[in-house]
């Protein structure tokens, strides 16, 4: 037997973000170890409104909090694991946005942002 050490691995899909609402599909699977296949526990999603050099994230409550740095991204619950979405409704002003998504498996291994991979840069016109 072998310890899984490797992290998830998540993709953004579709993403669609208009004044009143946010919806993000993807897909996420755990490499596991050895033969061993590993198991997803959930997905999550971040949202930062770029606010010069900083970031207003999206709250659980649909409002966005005061800017702070870009990289501590403040996650929310998506729903499903291998496939997954994310929604909310609320008031998106136009501007640019940061999107990061991570996964996080049993062996409590979290997803570390990879730019190329987990991350997705949206305008709102």
């Amino acid at each position: 037997a072998c310890r899984d050490a490797a992290a998830p691995v998540s993709r953004p899909g579709r993403t669609r973000l208009t004044r009143r609402t946010l919806s993000v599909r993807g897909a996420s699977r755990d490499p596991g170890c050895g033969k061993l296949p590993g198991r997803l526990v959930g997905v999550s999603v971040a949202l930062g409104r770029e606010v010069g050099r900083r970031c207003a994230f999206l709250r659980a409550d649909g409002r966005f909090a005061k800017p702070a740095s870009c990289a501590r991204t403040p996650y929310l619950a998506a729903n499903g694991t291998r496939s997954w979405s994310f929604s909310r409704s609320g008031r998106f002003a136009p501007g640019r946005y940061k999107l990061w998504v991570r996964g996080v498996d049993a062996s409590g291994n979290v997803e570390r942002k990879a730019r190329a991979r987990t991350f997705r840069r949206l305008r709102l016109r």
